[in-house]
């Protein structure tokens, strides 16, 4: 693939998030509004299922009990890139934005992490280049505590 070809992609990838901006930070603050424990994101893992059934991606839920995972393209040889992103919140009881019942509140950031996931999946795939990449890329969101 040509330079300029790549640049184009890129400007394609990146204006398809900007046009998409709200629709990805919304969903990144009702992450925040409702966090949940490591394990226990029924509501989280909801939320990535809704964007992966809005935006075409197909994707396997239930992994590690919560976990959800959707791949740019169905079948694809060669390089593939994963893209993490973290359901859980953290428990942080004097956090303004706590669970009252839980404690749980994303201090952690794993809410902005989600949403640059989103924001990438969303960009990806609303913008057609998939069919242009010598690879794949697999977005995966999960409880990976412990994990490394």
């Amino acid at each position: 693939m040509e330079e300029e070809e790549i640049k184009k992609l890129k400007e394609l990838v990146c204006s398809t998030i900007e046009k998409n901006a709200e629709k990805i930070i919304n969903f990144s603050k009702s992450v925040e509004k409702e966090p949940e424990l490591g394990f226990k994101e029924e509501k989280t893992s909801k939320k990535v299922k809704n964007i992966f059934d809005e935006i075409g991606l197909r994707y396997r839920d239930g992994l590690a009990l919560t976990g959800v995972k959707a791949k740019l393209k169905d079948q694809c040889e060669g390089v593939n890139v994963a893209v993490l992103g973290e359901l859980d919140a953290v428990i942080c009881r004097g956090n303004k934005n706590s669970n009252p019942e839980t404690g749980a509140a994303h201090t952690c950031g794993h809410h902005l992490q989600l949403g640059a996931l989103i924001g990438a999946a969303v960009g990806l795939k609303l913008s057609g280049i998939s069919d242009k990449l010598d690879g794949n890329v697999t977005f995966f969101c999960g409880t990976f505590r412990g994990m490394y």
